[in-house]
């Protein structure tokens, strides 16, 4: 750019951070300005200047002090045209500057709220997605689970309860036939007694395993002792319960998941870690209840664990680890070959849900 002279007033002079006794100087101000913002200067320079603008000088810029401080300048003018054979000649630029440091400061801070904003909104858009998803499984792996238990449940009473029930009525029928032998008859009167008490024994079992009524009634400390006898009677698996003193949740649903989630864990152990004893361990965790459930088995490989729950989805392990996180708390699976299986539960405790 070319001048043939200068004019700063002692404000403009503060602003671009020189000398009040500095004689004017066009370069000199041009090297305050910071190197990112000269481009744009020309080019407000030039629009300003071309006779066939409406020769008005409007931009923001930044200024580096020699301190190293950083001001931030809107400078207003507009140009004087004089008439010449040639067409309109420009003589001069008149305007001002105006210290806007905080106004852009203010604008910065804004745009990075907006910004952290707009994140935490993709952020939580993601999350609730991810959790729709979530839920989708669930729900097709709990949909999966009920028919799966119905055809257990329709094959007890198909294999047990109903063949009880056919041996009975075949021997009430040979009951009701005439005979002599009333030692033969007393035989099979008690051999019925046996069969209606098994039925009754087998429809009390099944009652208890879908829906034990003590867990509803006494709590979760009460229901995992009956669990820890219920276990060893009918599977052999020898359980040590330590449960430390007022962790019961008085929140029903989450007991009942507490409870579930342990017998699970207490199933796969029988059937898995090929030991005859396992330890479940209930305590407080800040404000809520971590339950722990280990035993010194084969163990498994973690990635292959993971892998097979992608591949085969089931009920199990997965389906508890989702529950609990829907619930706000977090699962842990720890084992390796040879080291035994441990599961740790951390739930906080949750009021019961108003119906």
């Amino acid at each position: 750019p070319h001048t043939k002279g200068v004019y700063w007033s002692s404000r403009t002079k503060d602003l671009l951070g020189v000398d009040q006794n500095v004689e004017e100087n066009y370069w000199l101000a041009w090297e305050r300005i910071h190197p990112d913002d000269r481009k744009q200067i020309e080019d407000a320079i030039s629009r300003a200047l071309n006779p066939q603008g409406n020769g008005i000088f409007q931009v923001d810029y930044r200024v580096v002090h020699p301190n190293g401080r950083i001001v931030w300048i809107e400078s207003r003018g507009r140009t004087t045209f004089e008439k010449t054979d040639e067409g309109p000649r420009p003589v001069h630029i008149r305007g001002g500057m105006l210290d806007v440091t905080e106004r852009k400061e203010a604008e910065t801070k804004l745009r990075e709220l907006n910004r952290t904003l707009e994140q935490r909104v993709e952020n939580r858009t993601a999350e609730a997605r991810r959790r729709a998803v979530q839920l989708q499984k669930l729900a097709y792996d709990l949909s999966n689970a009920e028919d799966r238990e119905r055809d257990r449940i329709a094959g007890i009473l198909h294999d047990e309860l109903q063949q009880h029930l056919a041996a009975l009525r075949y021997r009430l029928a040979m009951l009701l036939m005439p005979s002599d032998d009333e030692d033969a008859v007393e035989k099979r009167i008690q051999q019925m007694q046996q069969m209606i008490d098994a039925c009754i024994q087998q429809s009390r079992d099944l009652s208890h395993e879908l829906s034990p009524p003590m867990l509803r009634q006494n709590g979760l400390t009460f229901a995992l002792k009956w669990l820890v006898r219920d276990i060893k009677e009918k599977h052999g698996l020898n359980v040590s319960l330590d449960i430390a003193p007022e962790t019961d949740p008085e929140s029903s649903s989450l007991t009942s998941v507490l409870f579930r989630s342990v017998r699970e864990l207490l199933f796969n152990c029988r059937k898995h870690a090929e030991v005859d004893a396992a330890h479940v361990e209930v305590s407080r965790n800040g404000d809520g209840v971590q339950v722990r459930v280990q035993d010194e088995g084969k163990g498994v490989l973690l990635s292959r664990l993971r892998d097979r729950r992608k591949n085969k989805p089931g009920f199990g392990l997965m389906a508890i680890e989702e529950r609990i996180r829907f619930l706000g708390g977090q699962i842990e699976f720890e084992s390796a070959p040879g080291q035994g299986f441990r599961t740790t539960i951390i739930v906080p405790y949750v009021d019961e849900p108003e119906a």
